[in-house]
């Protein structure tokens, strides 16, 4: 049984186009020989039907729901980053702090936020931006505590900030998102990847891709009155559809029988495809033999009379005695 993930991952710009085509190629060619794919988002079944793969399965993943709680929060938390001094909401990011990922959209957003909102914004992760980001951050209330390996560590920060910030534009699943709401953050990410499909009006602000003065916008328009009640929503969303069990139960009972429901088919054609190969190499062999009989009768009296049932080899070929081999 082999059973295939898509994800998709767009590529830049500046990349060139032959290695788009191959890589599109190599992608048709290898999930057409898998016995079941399945999807982590919506956003990669476009990319899936151009390699003429269809009906992908779609599965959600989890989060531990008890460890990720908004019960988690602790107000000690702004200022061991070292913000202390500030009143306003807190906002947090966790990834890799790079261009895909958009980390230095969050920096140009926050410079847009008035300086009377007293935000804050907090960096979790490492990445090749981050001391290009750090200089760039200079003045602002901006904290990169690095990367955070310890989850109860990650939750504690997500639960003890307001706001979840994203500027990804292709996000293939977004675990960080649902982390977050499951902290009971609202989210305000980009209108692109698998991010609309996780945030709704109800529990966060999708805006477009790039547009930070958009995303500060949003920022301004949920703080203070509306993030509580997003936040809810979000937290709610997690305990609805995004449990490790529910995903578990749609993988082992729906997706991995189907999958070896095809290997199993996949098993059977290619028996009955050997078959019907045998019995046309049986065929040839038989045709063969018999024109070289019925054209070279043996000179000698080496083969002897054969009654119905007797048996000859020629050419290596156990033959079944008949009138055809039956020469003096």
């Amino acid at each position: 049984m082999m059973i295939g993930l898509c994800g998709r991952r767009r590529s830049r710009a500046s990349r060139a186009w032959r290695w788009r085509w191959q890589s599109c190629c190599y992608g048709e060619i290898t999930y057409r020989e898998f016995d079941r794919v399945y999807v982590l988002g919506e956003d990669s079944i476009p990319t899936l039907k151009r390699m003429k793969v269809h009906e992908p399965d779609r599965l959600k993943l989890g989060v531990h729901a008890e460890i990720f709680h908004p019960g988690k929060a602790d107000a000690g938390f702004r200022a061991e980053m070292g913000l202390g001094h500030t009143k306003g909401p807190l906002l947090i990011y966790a990834g890799r702090i790079d261009y895909e990922k958009g980390a230095d959209q969050l920096i140009e957003m926050f410079r847009k936020l008035p300086r009377e909102l007293d935000a804050a914004l907090v960096m979790l992760g490492d990445g090749k931006l981050t001391e290009e980001l750090k200089v760039a951050a200079e003045g602002l209330d901006v904290a990169f505590p690095g990367f955070m390996t310890d989850r109860a560590g990650m939750a504690r920060a997500l639960a003890s900030s307001d706001i979840y910030v994203s500027a990804m534009p292709s996000e293939t699943f977004g675990i960080s998102i649902i982390e977050a709401q499951a902290c009971g953050l609202p989210v305000i990410g980009v209108d692109s990847g698998a991010m609309p499909s996780r945030v709704s009006p109800e529990n966060g602000v999708l805006v477009p891709v790039g547009d930070t003065q958009a995303m500060a916008q949003a920022v301004l328009d949920i703080w203070p009155d509306k993030a509580p009640a997003m936040g809810r929503e979000a937290r709610a969303l997690v305990e609805r559809e995004y449990s490790w069990d529910a995903t578990f139960h749609h993988l082992f009972n729906t997706i991995y029988p189907k999958a070896l429901d095809a290997a199993e088919a996949r098993r059977i054609r290619a028996d009955d495809q050997a078959a019907v190969a045998d019995d046309h190499v049986g065929v040839r062999q038989r045709i063969a033999v018999r024109v070289v009989v019925e054209r070279k009768p043996p000179r000698s009296r080496a083969v002897e009379r054969l009654s119905e049932w007797q048996t000859v080899t020629v050419g290596g070929v156990e033959l079944a005695g008949s009138p055809l081999l039956d020469h003096t």
